[in-house]
């Protein structure tokens, strides 16, 4: 069982806004993502695993097998390859083109000492990072 698992509230941000206009996201939904406090469920044991994302805005459920690419849409519409994979104690999630296959997005989780769950969110040449703590 991962260290991962369980519900996280999200605590800060640091240069979320420039990560999703990096991705290519309208104001707009770049105004609602900065406001909402997301609640994230992650549920991993063995290969099988699940990521819910709850939140006022809208909600998302994951549920994949490790190393196993499927279709996926983003929040703003736009379709993705996407493939999770676990290396050491980092979930690692990669979104990719439709299209061309190129990696768009890629976000690591892990738990620091400090019972955090730590987010690095990266895209094209932003970085940004959001701090979860652990509910339950």
């Amino acid at each position: 069982m991962s260290e991962l698992n369980g519900t996280w509230i999200l605590e800060s941000k640091e240069n979320f806004e420039e990560f999703l206009k990096a991705l290519g996201v309208g104001l707009v939904l770049r105004k609602i993502a900065k406001k909402i406090t997301p609640t994230l469920i992650i549920n991993g044991e063995a290969n099988k695993w699940s990521v819910k994302m709850r939140s006022t805005f809208k909600n998302l459920e994951y549920n994949f097998n490790l190393g196993e690419e499927f279709d996926d849409e983003t929040i703003d519409g736009r379709k993705v390859k996407c493939l999770f994979k676990l290396e050491g104690n980092k979930l690692i999630t990669e979104q990719r083109d439709f299209k061309t296959k190129e990696i768009i997005a890629t976000v690591e989780k892990f738990v620091d000492a400090n019972d955090h769950m730590i987010e690095h969110l990266y895209a094209k040449n932003v970085v940004a990072k959001r701090i979860f703590k652990r509910v339950n």
